[in-house]
């Protein structure tokens, strides 16, 4: 039986895996939950969510982590905020669709469900005061 046209094979499409260590900006504020609880997107405050939020994203770079969590300190939010490396190995990640504001360059990931705390250590500390300097 011969696979339609529109259908790739296997072997014309590229399988990504995602990698073993991901990173996840999160608000000062959250940190003795998160070394409790993990990442768990049941107990996130839910002013903090937009329409697409229902699980826990992440960034494939501490970089690109420290960068957001900079961007998010500065005013009106002026909060601190930390950064967390998470052990992906084997978790159902996913990636969000394609948006050019989200994704410029960027690799992120998703899982929907909440990220155990022995997966979860502390990678940074982002003080909200170097934001203001600029």
């Amino acid at each position: 039986m011969d696979r339609p046209p529109d259908r790739p094979s296997l072997s014309d499409v590229e399988l990504e895996l995602p990698p073993s260590r991901l990173y996840h900006a999160a608000p000062l504020a959250e940190h003795d939950s998160i070394l409790s609880h993990g990442l768990d997107p049941q107990r996130f405050p839910r002013e903090r969510w937009d329409e697409r939020d229902h699980g826990v994203w992440f960034f494939d770079a501490l970089a690109t982590a420290v960068d957001y969590a900079e961007r998010r300190g500065e005013a009106p939010i002026l909060e601190p905020y930390e950064v967390w490396e998470i052990d992906a190995t084997g978790l159902p990640l996913t990636r969000p669709w394609f948006d050019p504001e989200l994704n410029s360059g960027v690799d992120i990931w998703y899982v929907e469900h909440a990220v155990p705390a022995e997966r979860v250590r502390l990678a940074s500390s982002v003080d909200p005061a170097p934001a203001l300097e600029r």
